[in-house]
């Protein structure tokens, strides 16, 4: 009897230890077919910029080929600014610019350089990218390189809100991001091993820790990641890099989607018109559509209800539930005219000549295939009203250089 029980047990403990490694095993394959199918990142974390690119890089970025060379820069835009016998534009600027969703040659970037015989262009944009990378990434590049002409282009993410005020584009925000990004690579190795995911998974039980949530927000009190007076202050200081390099400079102005704005727009306009109520109607389609534009629609919608002295309703419009929360922030929480009268201004003062994308792709909204992204007509679009604008300054810069010769 004694033997039978002995083995009875020792096929159940055969048992249990043969389930426990078949579970590990397939648990280990599920692992290694979820990490193949996974999407690789295009950037690397930077301590200066946050994010930039991966160098090396040489995979699809929202279902579209990419490909960076080992410093970053696009494939084939190396050769273009070691070439001696072509003008060379440089470029810098977040997604629109980048051209996300297109292959490179469809981007306006790509269609400038076809479009201009004797210059080539160099796109160092990157998504998400603000005015404050901007002035980062263009002191980098002209140490390495003189162009004859820089075009810049920011605006959108510069709008974004981000959850805490220490989050704001800066070098404090982003060493903070570059150290986290180094503490989650040793987690995720950690993440590996099964005895840590049953340690956590044990001390989730009781309690020692807890999965960190998102908490409700009060819109009014988001803050961009790059406020008003920094755009300015980065565009600013674009100018004056330009200046001092005795580079010619041009601001590509470019806005949001004005279908997915259309009510944000009516309601803003029907509150600085003293139309409270009108506003109120409009404010409230706005902010019931499926677009990024929600929480700035619920901004203004809750100063319209202060208009009417409906405070209750001012409350509970201000509260987001649940805030967006990414490394590139949330949804944009400022209007797109109020950031591009900041970079008309910077223009003026700085001399800076400003083409106005924005207003051309207005004229055919439907170029637009989301919040501010355009397709390929935009892209040829604004290809087509740069390239004149750029001819006519590596003209002027000739003839300069050309006057400059004549003894």
């Amino acid at each position: 009897m004694k033997k039978y029980l002995s083995g009875i047990l020792s096929l159940v403990i055969a048992l249990a230890v043969l389930e426990l490694l078949s579970r590990a095993a397939f648990t280990f394959v599920a692992d290694t077919e979820s990490e193949k199918k996974k999407q690789e990142d295009w950037f690397v974390y930077s301590p200066e910029l946050g994010w930039e690119r991966k160098p090396g890089f040489n995979n699809n970025i929202a279902a579209v080929n990419r490909q960076f060379d080992e410093n970053g820069f696009l494939i084939g835009d190396a050769a273009k600014h070691a070439d001696s016998t072509k003008k060379k534009i440089l470029f810098i600027g977040d997604s629109n610019t980048f051209g996300n969703d297109y292959p490179i040659d469809k981007i306006f970037t790509s269609l400038v350089d076809s479009l201009l015989a004797d210059a080539v262009t160099i796109n160092l944009a990157a998504p998400g990218y603000s005015s404050y990378h901007g002035k980062i990434v263009l002191h980098r590049a002209l140490q390495k390189f003189r162009p004859d002409v820089i075009v810049a282009s920011f605006s959108y993410n510069d709008r974004r809100y981000v959850l805490n005020a220490d989050d704001v584009d800066g070098a404090a925000a982003f060493q903070r991001i570059y150290e986290l990004s180094k503490r989650q690579q040793w987690l995720d190795m950690l993440e590996r091993s099964y005895v840590f995911r049953a340690l956590r998974f044990g001390l989730r039980g009781v309690g020692f820790i807890s999965e960190e949530a998102t908490k409700p927000v009060v819109a009014d009190s988001l803050q961009p990641r790059v406020s008003p007076q920094d755009y300015g202050q980065n565009l600013s200081e674009i100018a004056e890099l330009a200046q001092r390099e005795q580079i010619p400079l041009l601001f590509l102005l470019l806005g949001d989607n004005p279908i997915q704005t259309h009510y944000v727009l009516q309601g803003v306009g029907q509150l600085e018109r003293a139309q409270p109520d009108s506003a109120i109607e409009s404010l409230i389609i706005s902010s019931r559509e499926s677009t990024l534009f929600t929480v700035l629609a619920r901004r203004y919608l809750e100063k319209a209800y202060l208009k009417v002295g409906n405070r209750e309703e001012a409350r509970k419009v201000s509260i987001i539930e649940k805030p967006s929360r990414s490394l590139q922030g949330g949804y944009p929480i400022r209007l797109d005219r109020e950031y591009n009268q900041i970079m008309r201004r910077v223009g003026e003062k700085f001399q800076v000549e400003i083409v106005d994308g924005a207003n051309e792709l207005e004229q055919q909204p439907s170029v637009y295939y989301d919040f501010c992204h355009f397709d390929e007509r935009g892209h040829r679009r604004i290809a087509e009203l740069l390239a004149p604008h750029l001819r006519n300054i590596l003209s002027k810069t000739n003839e300069a250089a050309n006057g400059a010769a004549s003894p």
